[in-house]
């Protein structure tokens, strides 16, 4: 349900468009006259009954009709366990394989987003055995120690790459839990993607240290782009993609509001950060 009180409200808008599709249409158009692309989200996650599960893939569908209608400059990010990853993984695959046939009709580009450690295999699965449809791509996280071996995976297959430190907690054994830690091993797989020329999206919204090392390895490359979270940074956006750089904001909408910004205040190392945007004027 979207905020009805004051401080909820001012919460949610800093970083979600609105509740509808509209919302979403109208903050990326606000956005391109910046020259910078949206990325738009639908929110939701976790979905374990059919109902959610079709109305996340049909409100998916509606979005790329609308991109295409309204004419915005905007791709999709889409996480797999609105799509019925949590029932199985073939739920899933169908619900994908839906929308990326029909975003590809409509020529618009679709992410997916990686969640929880324990979905992050079937999510690499199921992207692999489509990615050669050519419009698809996945996020990987720097939190996680098994993302080395992932990403050396993805490489092999031509996978576009969104490469992100992680919003999810992961366990002891699974992943690093510390700011350096998580910063050390974006760092070394961001290295690796520049050293294979490979195609690569860097989210470093809060860390203009990523970005400014990002831009420092790849030199004169066209193939590293930039993506940063509505909301936070929304200045420094704008002076990224006066500088020539190609930047993409990541906008999400819908009513799930809550989980979406709890992790945006909990998200290791940038509480401060996080907190002082919510009283910085945004230029969008």
């Amino acid at each position: 349900m979207w905020p009805s009180s004051y401080l909820e409200r001012h919460l949610a808008k800093q970083w979600i468009a609105g509740p509808d599709i509209h919302d979403a249409i109208e903050r990326a158009r606000a956005f391109n006259r910046h020259d910078i692309t949206a990325m738009i989200n639908y929110l939701g996650e976790e979905h374990t009954g059919r109902r959610k599960i079709d109305e996340a893939t049909e409100k998916y569908l509606a979005l790329i009709k609308e991109i295409r209608k309204s004419r915005v400059k905007a791709v999709i990010s889409m996480k797999p366990t609105q799509l019925g990853l949590r029932i199985r993984p073939e739920l899933f695959e169908a619900n994908y394989l839906k929308i990326i046939r029909y975003a590809k009709r409509n020529s618009v580009f679709v992410w997916l987003d990686m969640e929880e450690p324990d979905t992050v295999q079937d999510t690499i699965n199921v992207y692999l055995k489509h990615v050669k449809t050519g419009n698809t791509g996945i996020c990987i996280q720097s939190n996680l120690k098994r993302s080395a071996k992932d990403l050396h995976l993805l490489v092999r297959h031509r996978a576009k790459i969104r490469l992100v430190k992680g919003a999810y907690t992961p366990s002891q054994s699974e992943g690093y839990h510390t700011q350096a830690s998580v910063t050390s091993n974006y760092l070394k797989l961001l290295k690796y993607l520049i050293r294979n020329d490979h195609n690569v999206l860097i989210a470093a919204t809060h860390d203009t240290t990523m970005i400014e090392a990002a831009a420092k390895l790849a030199g004169n490359r066209k193939n590293i782009t930039y993506a940063v979270l509505n909301g936070i940074k929304n200045i420094y956006a704008i002076e990224l993609a006066r500088s020539g750089k190609t930047v993409y904001a990541y906008i999400p909408f819908g009513e799930e509001w809550i989980a979406y910004s709890y992790r945006r205040i909990k998200e290791v190392g940038h509480l401060s950060l996080i907190m002082k945007s919510l009283f910085e004027k945004q230029p969008i």
